[in-house]
């Protein structure tokens, strides 16, 4: 199945607010534009999703590669693997799934979908030219935000990320036209 749902990234170096933004973004469609979203998070570690004595995790521990939870408010997968899918793969998969209006991926910063760029410091100016995809620059600083734009430094509209109203709108038209 080839996935028709917009995708788009939010990147940045550790403790640029990726998770901040897409939380904002979030709550925003959903509560006031009234989207439903699907997110990605890609994590760097290894995590446990099951808890001690739960029946979930004594099913993986029988030696079932996936259990999925579901209750009557929701619905979990936990599956082992040995290394990480493909984000075309999971956003193929989540194309599978009810219809969503949009799919907000955190992290997987080298992948080819449409991106916002996360920019704490001048200094991460740089990660642009590194990264495919880049529709945006989210900077923190007024000032970043200001040298950016009156100096020319980059082709993407830029935002900030204390006012996000003018980049809300600017997704929203953005998911319309895609």
């Amino acid at each position: 199945m080839v996935n028709t749902i917009p995708v788009l990234q939010l990147v940045g170096y550790k403790r640029s607010g990726k998770t901040t933004l897409l939380t904002r973004l979030v709550h925003y469609f959903t509560h006031q534009r009234g989207f439903t979203i699907f997110t990605i998070k890609h994590h760097n570690g290894p995590f446990q999703f099951d808890r001690e004595g739960s029946d979930s995790l004594a099913h993986r521990q029988a030696g079932a590669k996936a259990t999925l939870l579901q209750s009557p408010t929701g619905l979990a997968l936990s599956m082992a693997h040995n290394s990480e899918q493909p984000l075309e793969e999971l956003i193929n998969w989540v194309s599978a799934l009810e219809p969503f209006d949009l799919i907000l991926v955190e992290g997987y910063k080298f992948e080819p979908y449409p991106k916002l760029v996360l920019i704490r410091h001048m200094d991460q100016l740089a990660l642009l030219n590194q990264l495919s995809g880049v529709r945006g620059v989210v900077f923190h600083s007024r000032a970043d935000h200001q040298a950016y734009v009156e100096g020319n430094l980059g082709p993407y509209p830029a935002f900030l990320f204390d006012q996000p109203t003018q980049l809300f709108h600017w997704i929203e038209k953005w998911v319309r036209q895609a």
